[in-house]
């Protein structure tokens, strides 16, 4: 793993952190989205290739469903992790969107190379 790799240990520790910031403000919803994160990068496979979910697969999605949002962000980061709840997208900063709102932009499973164990910064 090079250095601009984000090795799985590392992401769990920094959402790990972000659950324990919200717990400790008292932020009980982002809290709870942080450990929904938590649970679903320990439960995935790290051999299995990402699916690209479609519109009426997010809107299938009964339960809130941790989803990889396939997006450049300002850190340099090429994506970051969503909860989709019927076809309703919630950001790690809170805000809700329908799934329609990132009709440019890739949603699937879990980021493209979780199977290296990182993520290219």
């Amino acid at each position: 793993m090079t250095e601009d790799m984000i090795g799985r240990t590392e992401l769990r520790s920094t959402f790990q952190q972000w659950r324990d910031d919200f717990a400790e403000a008292g932020d009980e919803p982002k809290c709870s989205l942080m450990e929904d994160v938590l649970w679903e990068l320990d439960a995935q496979s790290s051999g299995s290739f990402p699916k690209l979910l479609t519109i009426e697969q997010l809107r299938a999605m009964s339960v809130p469903t941790p989803v990889w949002l396939e997006v450049q962000t300002v850190e340099g980061w090429p994506g970051y992790w969503c909860l989709c709840h019927n076809g309703l997208i919630l950001t790690p900063s809170g805000e809700r969107l329908p799934a329609e709102h990132f009709d440019s932009i890739h949603i699937f499973d879990k980021p493209a190379d979780a199977g290296f164990e990182g993520r290219t910064k």
